[in-house]
């Protein structure tokens, strides 16, 4: 494993959600991803969902954050 791209989606199509925001277990990755010893790089998809980019911001920065608390 060399890198990482996450996302999460809603469990019935393709659609890409920001992380924590569908239905993968976050906390369940976390555990598996430490008991196998990643360190590397992590690809965090986070499209747009706002007409407005300053929104769009403010929200992948909380979103980022509130993703990184459930480690």
């Amino acid at each position: 494993l060399v890198t990482l791209h996450i996302s999460d989606f809603d469990g019935s199509d393709e659609r890409h959600w920001l992380p924590g925001r569908g239905v993968i277990d976050w906390p369940a990755v976390w555990h598996a991803l430490e008991e196998v010893g990643y360190d590397g790089p992590w690809l965090y998809e986070s499209g747009a969902v706002y007409d407005d980019p300053v929104a769009n911001i403010h929200l992948i920065e909380e979103n980022f954050r509130h993703w990184r608390s459930l480690k």
